[in-house]
């Protein structure tokens, strides 16, 4: 469906060409009974010549590996045939819904990032006949001559005021064609949920020649699943970037905050909450008369904040990269700050295209370059750099690492997905300016960067978990025999007392890839966490009073690991869990909740008495 079906009517400031005729299109596919459910033919013609058994999750991953390559390859001979800007210009117009059987929100993004990174790695970078600029093409040749009707008077009328890219051969054949693409991503997307469960120890069955194949997942596994999905969906929006790295919260007007979009999956309606919708209204600049479902969120990011945290890897990342970080926060900043300046200066048409689209141009690259040195005093004080540090800012550079080249593109990986960037070429001297996945390039931003001494991401996540409280002291409990032993965080609850062994362990590339051996470390950092915590919680029941602290109060302890993610528990056994649905292995927010909601109240097992085992 067109995004412009979303908007109200008192938002429809300018017809677009398209609208009327997508949804034209769309009620064609229909009458051809075209199933958005049905898997892309490519299943079953893969599935059906492999013998039809349980396989081992062993010989399962080289099965979905060889189907992920098959994917790719099918994605790749659709992609390629036409350009870059047709497929943005067409994507961006349809909005983001799910296709396929799975209709979750992080199913929905994991497709379009994948759809998306596949366009950047196989388009062609100049035009193709089926996009041109409208000036340059006859009326009856846009949409396969569509707007040639009667009933497109207004639409006509608009291309003939607005110089724009407009679609030419295209019609319910290629609309068709798009969704078979983005069929091709959900494959891609299910063959990666499918090696992620073989990884957790998952068997695949293939049932017979019909490719109707699945993971057989035993029951345990599948409450474990269900589990991490459900906790994800909960908490898992807080970690600053993949190294692991939270900070806390200051609040302070003056923070360097930005505004970057991210893609509306959840089908969350702006303008609906009547606190925020004045402010909001002002960066627009119209009035929101009823709440309205954008394509995409642009959401408040503490840029100067991300800074700070990961400063101490900026020499890595020069190092890795071959450019500062700060050129890099820099130019981001400097796209965000141009679209917000467009919206006040262009209008309610910028600020809606800004929010359906995400993206502007094509633009001629040295009117872009202009436009973002304008703002980059402005931004290098946001972000609070020193005289020294604002010295590293390069914009050239920062635009070169954000932008998609012949060079870079062979990075891209779909089972990744990414990484995309944002400067993306249109012929030889235009840029498409894309800030649709800034926010991802940010949480990926040091993959690839050997990173230094990193204890500093502990003292963090303890500050972060603390919140500036703790039931024992932040540096070593001293026992009055001279042992000692450091309890990242603890609280009283009545009689009890929790204690955290804090792991800012980052996450890598491979993990979300499903390797084995990403998903084995991360298991291992899970059981060691454990074990430390428990043997710091067996030493203090036999040593409740020390030289700086007392729990002569305290009946048990309750221990529990915090990494900076979700965490996949690995088992039902008891040992793993608080209660039926909390696990000993928390997320921060997740332990914030459990500390509010009586969770510890009830814990029955993992409870240390204190006064002996």
């Amino acid at each position: 469906m067109s995004d412009q079906e979303r908007l109200p009517e008192d938002m429809q400031f300018a017809i677009d060409y398209y609208t009327h005729a997508f949804a034209l299109l769309h009620t064609d596919l229909e009458r051809l009974a075209y199933d958005s459910q049905s898997p892309h033919p490519v299943r079953e013609r893969f599935w059906r010549l492999v013998p039809p058994r349980e396989y081992s999750p062993e010989d399962a991953r080289p099965l979905l590996m060889q189907y992920s390559v098959l994917v790719e390859q099918e994605m790749a001979a659709v992609i390629e045939t036409q350009s870059l800007a047709y497929w943005l210009h067409l994507y961006r117009r349809i909005a983001p819904d799910p296709i396929g059987q799975d209709n979750q929100a992080m199913t929905t993004i994991w497709v379009r990032a994948t759809v998306e990174a596949a366009i950047e790695k196989y388009a062609s970078f100049g035009l193709c006949n089926r996009i041109a600029i409208s000036d340059n093409v006859r009326m009856d040749e846009v949409l396969n001559g569509l707007l040639s009707a009667a009933e497109f008077e207004k639409e006509r009328e608009s291309l003939q005021s607005n110089r724009q890219l407009v679609l030419t051969r295209f019609g319910t054949q290629e609309l068709r064609e798009f969704y078979d693409l983005e069929k091709l991503a959900h494959e891609a997307w299910r063959t990666g949920s499918m090696l992620r469960v073989t990884a957790k120890g998952g068997p695949l069955i293939v049932v017979d020649e019909s490719g109707l194949v699945f993971d057989a997942r035993s029951d345990e596994l599948d409450v474990l699943l269900n589990s991490l999905d459900e906790r994800r969906r909960r908490y898992g929006g807080l970690v600053a970037s993949s190294t692991g790295i939270l900070y806390p919260e200051e609040e302070n007007e003056n923070r360097g905050w930005v505004l970057l979009p991210h893609y509306n999956v959840e089908r969350i309606k702006i303008g609906g909450d009547p606190d925020s919708r004045e402010s909001l209204e002002k960066v627009l600049g119209f009035t929101i008369a009823e709440p309205w479902r954008a394509n995409f969120i642009w959401e408040r990011t503490d840029l100067a904040g991300f800074y700070r945290a990961h400063e101490p890897f900026a020499v890595a990342f020069f190092d890795a990269k071959g450019v500062t970080l700060e050129s890099v926060l820099c130019t981001i900043a400097a796209l965000a700050s141009q679209a917000v300046h467009k919206w006040l200066s262009l209008g309610a048409q910028a600020s809606i295209h800004s929010w359906q689209r995400a993206y502007d141009g094509p633009s001629r690259k040295d009117l872009v370059v202009d436009e973002l040195e304008s703002h980059i005093d402005v931004v290098t004080d946001r972000l609070g750099l020193t005289p020294e540090a604002a010295r590293k800012v390069d914009l050239a550079e920062g635009i070169r690492y954000l932008e998609l080249s012949a060079e870079n593109r062979t990075d891209i990986q779909l089972a990744y997905p990414g990484p995309h960037a944002a400067f993306l070429p249109f012929g030889d001297d235009r840029w498409f300016i894309d800030c649709a996945w800034l926010l991802n390039r940010l949480v990926h931003l040091f993959v690839g960067v050997p990173l230094p001494d990193q204890n500093f991401k502990g003292d963090m996540l303890e500050e972060r978990v603390r919140g500036g409280h703790s039931a024992l002291p932040t540096g070593p409990c001293k026992a009055g025999d001279g042992e000692q032993r450091q309890i990242d965080a603890a609280f009283r609850i009545g009689d009890r007392l929790v204690i955290a062994e804090c792991r800012a362990v980052g996450r890598s590339i491979g993990f979300h890839r499903g390797d084995p051996e990403a998903i084995q470390f991360r298991r291992e950092k899970i059981e060691k966490a454990l074990k430390d915590i428990d043997d710091k919680a067996i030493w203090l029941t036999k040593n409740s009073k020390g030289t700086n602290y007392d729990i002569a109060w305290c009946k048990g302890i309750v221990p529990v690991a915090v990494f900076p993610f979700v965490e996949y528990v690995p088992s039902l056994d008891p040992h793993y869990w608080l209660t039926s649905d909390r696990p000993r292995v928390l997320a921060p927010d997740e332990l914030g909740e459990a500390l509010e909601d009586g969770t510890f109240a009830q814990v029955t097992h993992n409870v240390f008495p204190v006064g002996g085992i």
